[in-house]
């Protein structure tokens, strides 16, 4: 299963999150890119990008329960 986050006309992707499974069930990052010529709002994107990462796992933990 792979998720892309979505953007509307109006908003610009940054970065592009794709997930998925290893062989053992484990969810994980298969692709982060971020766009963006600066270090600080890098940093910004990465934080934001691991946070909806890991707001996928604990829906997916929720979901199996």
């Amino acid at each position: 299963m792979f998720w892309n986050k979505k953007k509307t006309d109006n908003e610009v992707s940054l970065y592009k999150l794709t997930v998925g499974h290893d062989r053992y069930g484990n969810l994980i990052i298969k692709e982060l890119t971020i766009r963006t010529d600066d270090v600080d709002e890098l940093m910004v994107l990465t934080q934001k990008a691991l946070q909806e990462f890991n707001e996928m796992k604990v829906t997916m933990m929720l979901e199996v329960k």
